[in-house]
């Protein structure tokens, strides 16, 4: 099983926990699985009711909404109906154990999918068969390893997919690997919903009990950042009928310098640069940043329909791999809880439209959100550059004099941060231009330095810089540089 310490952060535990005996769920059981290869999408699963009946504990897997509309005794804006709350997940319906440890799965169509996790040596079991082929659950033995950070012994089989002649068939299932733990429980597995049309190996990447891998959202694992990041986002915001000064339209950047890490949250001495579009105005300052671990955006199972419809999977950013979490408004629903359904309620008026990105290590990555009326409105925040463990991806925006305009004895610097070099315009010519460290030593000197000019900075150090431009009339014009490398 792949190790997603990389991307993951939430990795404790190292003692085998006191408990399960390799069953492969339990009634509160919370998991999320990832599709393999490369986790492009998940699964969660977090059962809403176990029964038990004539010795078959049945675990009731619904989560997803029925997209037809089906008759209803509850009052609903507009009509009778609603939408069940009903359509199996990835582990089908339902799931039935016996008291042999026998688990029947069931498909969309009803059909029995059955894994017996015999543990005698050599044994092949049937799952499923029709008239082309079958397959089977052999069992490869037992060991001690690790998931996800924790010790556990675990229990191996293998999946055989062949024609009902016993020749194997090529397919993503054939020899692919059923693993459970003794205390975590199931950890590798396949698709159910669709079994055989789909045949997806899928793997553990996190669980709430005890908690291991990807169990949470939170505020400090989105904002997951390392000295020398940088990140600039776009922020807008225009109002159809609202007061001018509601509407924004602001760069910012963000120059990771440090971090600080505590049980409970995780701090980040940066500098940040603002250019405000409407003001024509940019500055650079310190800043510190805080985010917590303690507080939950979302958990397990990330997948489950609450009136937003979400979705949590692997995608590829500039080639570094990031966990990206995606949630659409939905269209005006409410939650009928005697019927397990949902149906449209009053807005009081048309509801916003919009979704949200969210993606660990680079924080909110696009939300935007939207309301068609007079007095209606459109915003968004979005990343449009960053540098992340020395990969740059997108295109930084850099506002130039000519886009923000010069004030009488107004002068710019750019870009900031600045790498080997940085640029100045001014609305004057400068008689002398001086760069001075955080310490207040004078670094370069240049006379007579003209109304714009290249500076080269190699051989500076990485850090803070003020600049002080001299003026025809003797004052002179301070301005902060960030250097970084």
């Amino acid at each position: 099983m792949r190790n997603g310490s990389t991307w993951l952060s939430f990795l404790a535990l190292t003692t085998v926990v006191a408990g399960q005996d390799f069953s492969p769920f339990m009634p509160d059981s919370r998991k999320l699985f990832g599709t393999v290869p490369g986790y492009a999408h998940t699964f969660g699963i977090a059962f809403d009711s176990t029964t038990v009946e004539g010795g078959i504990t049945t675990f009731h897997n619904y989560m997803n909404v029925r997209d037809t509309l089906t008759a209803s005794s509850c009052l609903w804006w507009g009509g009778d109906h609603c939408y069940k709350q009903d359509q199996p997940t990835w582990a089908g319906r339902r799931i039935e154990a016996d008291a042999a440890g026998v688990h029947t799965f069931f498909n969309r169509w009803e059909e029995p999918v059955t894994l017996q996790f015999s543990t005698v040596p050599g044994s092949q079991t049937l799952i499923y068969a029709d008239d082309q082929e079958q397959f089977l659950l052999s069992y490869e033995g037992e060991s001690e390893g690790s998931v996800l950070g924790l010790a556990e012994n675990l229990r191996h089989w293998k999946v055989l997919h062949q024609d009902l002649g016993g020749q194997p068939i090529n397919s993503a299932l054939n020899d692919a690997p059923v693993l459970v733990g003794q205390t975590v429980g199931l950890i590798s597995f396949f698709r159910i919903d669709s079994f055989p049309l789909v045949l997806q190996p899928v793997e553990l990447v996190g669980q709430s009990e005890p908690p291991l891998g990807l169990h949470a959202i939170t505020p400090a694992f989105l904002n997951d950042f390392q000295p020398g990041d940088e990140i600039q986002v776009h922020d807008y915001a225009y109002y159809n009928m609202g007061p001018p000064w509601q509407n924004e339209d602001i760069y910012r950047k963000w120059v990771i310098l440090a971090r600080t890490d505590s049980p409970t949250e995780v701090i980040y001495n940066c500098i940040v640069t603002v250019y405000n579009v409407d003001s024509a105005t940019e500055t650079t300052a310190p800043s510190t940043l805080t985010f917590s671990k303690a507080d939950v955006i979302a958990a397990i199972p990330f997948d489950r329909y609450n009136g937003t419809q979400s979705w949590l999977g692997m995608r590829d950013y500039c080639g570094i791999p990031l966990w990206t979490y995606r949630t659409d408004n939905g269209p005006g629903l409410g939650y009928c809880e005697e019927e397990n359904c949902w149906g449209p309620f009053d807005t009081n008026g048309p509801p916003p439209q919009g979704e949200t990105i969210r993606v660990g290590g680079l924080g909110t990555f696009l939300s935007g959100t939207s309301l068609t009326a007079p007095e209606g409105y459109s915003t968004s925040i979005g990343v449009v550059y960053f540098k992340k463990n020395g990969v740059s991806c997108m295109d930084e925006v850099v506002l130039s004099t000519s886009d923000l305009g010069l004030a009488p004895g107004g002068v710019m610097v750019f870009p900031s941060p600045a790498d080997e070099s940085f640029n100045y315009r001014s609305s004057t010519a400068v008689t002398f231009l001086e760069a001075l460290d955080s310490q207040g030593r004078s670094v370069a000197l240049l006379p007579s330095a003209g109304s714009s000019g290249h500076v080269d900075t190699e051989g500076w150090p990485a850090g803070f810089y003020l600049l002080r431009f001299g003026l025809p009339d003797g004052n002179s014009v301070l301005r902060r540089l960030v250097v970084s490398r």
